[in-house]
Order: C-alpha cells, then sequence, then structure tokens
C-alpha cells in the first residue's frame, strides 16, 4: 500500500500543488495592484489614475522576447575518438 502512495503524490498532488500556487500568486498579485488603483482613487489627489494604472500593469513582452527566453541554451557536444 505504502509503495503506491509515493507515485500518486509525486504524479498527481504535487503537479495540483504547483498549478494552485501559481495560480494563487497570480490572483494575489492582481488583487494588490487593485488595491493600490482603488486607494488612489479614493484618496482622489491629483494622481492621474491611467498612468498609475499603466504603471502597476504586467509588463508586456514582445515576441522576440517570448522567442528569445524560451530557445534552448546551446548544448555542448564531447567529441571522442576512438583509435
Amino acid at each position: 500500500m505504502a509503495s503506491i502512495l509515493v507515485p500518486i503524490a509525486v504524479c498527481v498532488v504535487l503537479p495540483v500543488a504547483i498549478t494552485l500556487i501559481v495560480f494563487w500568486a497570480s490572483i494575489n498579485s492582481n488583487n494588490k495592484r487593485a488595491a493600490v488603483l482603488i486607494k488612489a482613487i479614493e484618496a482622489n489627489n491629483s494622481i492621474d489614475t491611467d498612468k498609475l494604472a499603466a504603471a502597476l500593469a504586467k509588463p508586456k513582452r514582445t515576441a522576440r522576447e517570448l522567442s528569445l527566453s524560451t530557445r534552448e541554451p546551446p548544448r555542448r557536444c564531447l567529441r571522442l575518438h576512438v583509435r
């Protein structure tokens, strides 16, 4: 019975936990940005909320940056010369 619990934990519980943590972190960061914007609007100072929202937005990456970030590092080959 114990021998089947380890593969189930690794193959099921671990990926689900990682997905939940990443999803929760994304929601949490969005909620923090919204809270800052709400406080700025409530303060009603001479703050340009459009500029503040643009500054707090997630940075957009260009297609070139995305393609460069997903590229695998160069693989080094070890050539053995057999004589």
